[in-house]
């Protein structure tokens, strides 16, 4: 069903992605997931770069940025950009439909418990910002 330009589970998008602990014990945590949809239009490309790079800007350890497009052709179009982790081919528009992402885009943060701390449709990086900055310090 999904086809993937590189090595990546389906399911680490649904429970979240692991990533190296800096520390003496070298201990796993989860990070959220960063699901960027609808990075096939224009407009919401720039939006998604600039939901990504806040998500770097607020904590880059706690974020793994994944675009998910409809095809091949905007999967290559994306080759080599730093904003994005991974890059997820979403053909038959299974994880659009799982995640609600419809025309005009969309980001949704997936929790290393593997439920949704945060969706917005549109792409809207401020909104992300500040749900962030919420959860952390109580802002």
């Amino acid at each position: 069903p999904c086809r993937l330009l590189d090595p990546f589970l389906v399911f680490e998008v649904l429970v979240g992605h692991k990533k190296p602990e800096e520390g003496p014990d070298k201990q796993v945590r989860r990070a959220d997931v960063l699901l960027l949809f609808g990075l096939d239009e224009a407009p919401n490309l720039t939006r998604a770069q600039s939901a990504s790079s806040t998500a770097v800007g607020l904590d880059p350890a706690s974020f793994h940025t994944i675009a998910v497009v409809k095809s091949e052709d905007a999967a290559r179009a994306l080759e080599g950009d730093a904003a994005f982790a991974r890059v997820l081919v979403d053909a038959d528009n299974a994880i659009h439909k799982a995640f609600g992402a419809g025309k005009g885009g969309a980001m949704v943060v997936v929790r290393p418990d593997g439920y949704i701390g945060f969706r917005s449709q549109p792409i809207a990086p401020v909104a992300f910002a500040d749900w962030w900055k919420n959860k952390i310090w109580g802002a």
